[in-house]
């Protein structure tokens, strides 16, 4: 059973004192010294506003590391009893681990589109889209502002045979288009309708013109 009290048990005057103390000293001291948890003083603290102050989290005592301070054991080497005990375990030099993907690894995303692997950065650089990469592979750099889409509309179709580009322009106003998403039929029915409420417009006009 735990010994830890909460802060309600304190007195006013005691909660009053651990609140002044709270920006400048310790969760771990304020625990020791009150006999509470620290994740429940420092609740105790915020819930009331109280936080540490700019002066604490920027002193050696919080036990932060801060940017430009160097490392105790900068340059110091492993004592050779503890790297022999160590060394069994050890990533040897140029060592990957096992279950890395090589170059040319596939991975499909939830959209459906195929990535491949085609760099070793550490950086997350390491996939393109393939369709993108057979299209530039094939023809060169994609020109700025189109897309490379597939003529059969299978994602994980990338054969370069079967991809297309077009500029995003043509594709919001033709493949996009609310017309596109139609079927056929009606598609068509809805151009021809146009076309005729076109031609009735431009007599009225002309009759009201000829008035």
């Amino acid at each position: 059973m735990s010994s830890y009290i909460t802060p309600k048990m304190l007195s006013p005057e005691e909660q009053r004192e651990l609140l002044e103390k709270f920006p400048n000293c310790s969760d771990k001291e304020l625990s020791v010294l009150y006999n509470i948890k620290e994740s429940t003083i420092v609740t105790f603290a915020t819930k009331r506003g109280v936080y540490k102050s700019e002066a604490w989290k920027n002193s050696t005592n919080c036990g932060k590391f801060r940017k430009g301070a160097v490392p105790v054991n900068k340059g110091a080497k492993m004592p050779k009893e503890v790297y022999e005990k160590c060394k069994a375990t050890m990533f040897k030099k140029g060592n990957k681990p096992h279950n890395i993907n090589s170059l040319g690894h596939k991975r499909v995303s939830k959209d459906g589109y195929v990535y491949v692997k085609t760099g070793e950065s550490k950086l997350n650089l390491n996939y393109e889209l393939l369709h993108r990469h057979v299209w530039e592979k094939h023809n060169g750099a994609i020109p700025e502002g189109y897309n490379v889409q597939f003529k059969d509309g299978n994602r994980q179709n990338c054969d370069i045979d079967n991809l297309y580009i077009i500029s995003r322009a043509e594709q919001m106003k033709t493949e996009n288009s609310l017309h596109a998403r139609l079927p056929k039929e009606i598609a068509e029915l809805i151009q021809i309708k146009g076309a005729i409420n076109r031609q009735i417009n431009k007599q009225l006009k002309a009759q009201t013109e000829n008035e």
